[in-house]
């Protein structure tokens, strides 16, 4: 596969258009049996400039998650809606009594992970607070009071503002607020499922740029997301709980090391020692990555591994080839086998050869295909997002896996991973998510050491282990501003149009089959863009699909 450069192309967030599914109770889902207390923690180097911090739930007594970052259920937004559109009240006009209340500015409710921009700080009464009723199920320790939740953040300015904020809230509705200080995003993730905890909440602003902040939110082993934080909304614009007495913070240091333990246990040692340039890009990975690899046996060369929130060197986002200029200089002058980047708060890699030339994340998972046929054998789901290559699935069917192409959206990949009990998937953007022996989240840092791992067995350059895959010519992808109120429209209208002519998938946004090769088009349910992505056998038919691509959203008053 040969993606060409990315330069000169807007960025933005991505993020899933998310399914149509029957209706989650968020009532229920915030209610006496998932009582928890917010860990206002901290998670180091997310994409925006005042990242928020994870939060995770531990149990105390009755029902309830284990507070895993597992699969969270979608749901597919409102024909037209924008990322903050409004989600409509239950009957009667007042949410369920006994719910969460958020004190959030009314931007930061998306379809996706909460978020919002943050110029200039929001003030006092607009930072979070989520509260949680008395337990009415079977009692909790204390004759009815709530549940733990832990909370991290990341190294983004404005976490130290929202992180107090958010455990004091839980704290003054009856729960532990237990904040487990600056992590990466899977820490927080790692700790919903080796706690005691119902969830967690990660203070974040993702791979989104440093005026953006945000929660990723966890509860009862789902994540929150789609109609969930609509209703999350609804909840917080109705009604008034109470403070319940008995409610307190408490401080868990450790989770980083544990993390960072698990993961070596379960890739160390490599068969033999592997050089890489690693770039954490001034994010919250600069706290644990370096360390943990050179604990596999690997030698490390650091790049950009002090966390600063401003990123001043470049933002931390692995899918823009701009921000990998550096890497893809610093491999070759050391002489290394390979360089790794880290998004902001650490869920996202990306790789380049020994050359200093990209690979992308498609073609990673394919490597990682193969590591799993040699850990586990053959027969196994793999599941990808719609804007992987061709070139994966065939390569993942040749290696004796079965391919499962699925919508994108970290969520909706983590619900799909858990129903077909898939010890691997993959997001063109660098998500790479591990069952098995982890926990079926995504987790750059185990990514990576896989990968080292994989490399020191197989013997490198990393380019010859990617030498026999079929040349195809793709873009990365392509990102088009579109105002929130138009996007699904205007996927709508392509659908209707692009079917008279073409096959066409429907599974998430649009994804056209043309007679030699393909071309996606699909709405961020965060972000006002559209997301396009092209691959074909020439660079004549690419840019012939494209072209008729683009075409169309001119003629529909969307300017590429």
């Amino acid at each position: 596969m040969v993606h060409p450069d990315r330069r000169g192309q807007r960025r933005a967030g991505r993020a899933g258009h998310a399914p149509r599914r029957r209706q989650r109770n968020l009532g229920g889902l915030l209610s006496p049996r998932h009582h928890g207390y917010v860990h206002a923690g901290r998670a180091v180097g997310a994409s925006t400039r005042g990242s928020a911090p994870r939060a995770l739930l531990r149990r105390r007594g009755g029902r309830g998650g284990g507070g895993a970052a597992g699969p969270g259920r979608a749901a597919e937004p409102p024909a037209g809606c924008g990322a903050y559109q409004r989600r409509e009240r239950p009957p009667g006009g007042r949410p369920p009594q006994h719910a969460a209340r958020l004190a959030v500015d009314e931007g930061q409710l998306s379809g996706g992970p909460t978020g919002g921009r943050r110029e200039p700080p929001p003030p006092r009464r607009h930072l979070p607070r989520i509260r949680h009723p008395r337990h009415r199920g079977r009692p909790a320790h204390g004759g009815g009071r709530a549940r733990h939740r832990k909370g991290v953040r990341d190294v983004r300015l404005g976490t130290t503002e929202l992180a107090p904020q958010v455990a004091s809230g839980i704290a003054r509705a009856g729960g532990l607020a237990i904040e487990v200080g600056t992590v990466p995003t899977p820490a927080l993730y790692f700790a919903t499922h080796t706690v005691d905890v119902d969830g967690g909440i990660q203070i974040t602003g993702s791979h989104n740029p440093p005026e953006f902040n945000g929660f990723k939110m966890v509860l009862a082993g789902e994540a929150i997301h789609g109609h969930d934080i609509q209703g999350l909304r609804g909840l917080i614009e109705g009604g008034q709980i109470p403070d319940r007495p008995g409610g307190r913070r408490e401080a868990h240091p450790g989770l980083l090391r544990r993390y960072a333990d698990a993961i070596v246990e379960r890739n160390a040692p490599l068969a033999r020692r592997v050089k890489a340039v690693v770039d954490c890009g001034n994010g919250v990975t600069s706290l644990v990555a370096i360390e943990t690899l050179r604990r596999l046996g690997a030698e490390v060369v650091p790049l950009f591994a002090e966390s600063d929130g401003t990123f001043p060197n470049h933002h931390p986002d692995p899918t823009v080839l701009e921000n990998l200029r550096d890497l893809q200089a610093a491999v070759p002058r050391e002489r290394a086998e390979l360089g790794i980047a880290f998004d902001g708060d650490g869920d996202r890699i990306g790789t380049v050869d020994e050359q200093g030339r990209v690979v992308f994340g498609d073609q990673l998972l394919v490597l990682l295909g193969r590591d799993l046929v040699q850990r586990q054998g053959t027969g196994h789901p793999v599941i990808f997002d719609v804007k992987c290559s061709d070139v994966l699935r065939r390569e993942l069917e040749r290696a004796g896996l079965r391919p499962v192409m699925w919508k994108t959206g970290h969520s909706l990949i983590k619900q799909k991973m858990k129903e077909l009990n898939a010890p691997l998937a993959g997001e063109m953007s660098g998500h790479m998510f591990f069952g098995g022996d982890w926990y079926g989240f995504d987790d750059a840092l185990f990514a990576a050491a896989r990968l080292l791992h994989y490399l020191a067995e197989r013997g490198g350059p990393l380019s010859r282990l990617l030498a026999d895959l079929p040349t195809t010519v793709s873009t990365p992808e392509i990102r088009i501003a579109c105002p929130d109120d138009r996007k699904f429209d205007i996927v709508e209208q392509a659908a209707a149009h692009f079917s008279r002519s073409y096959p066409v998938s429907r599974l998430d946004g649009v994804r056209i089959t043309f007679p030699d090769g393909w071309g996606l088009l699909r709405a961020s349910n965060t972000q006002p863009v559209l997301v396009l992505r092209f691959e074909a056998q020439s660079e004549q038919a690419l840019a012939a699909n494209r072209q008729e691509v683009e075409d169309w959203l001119r003629a529909a008053g969307v300017r590429p």
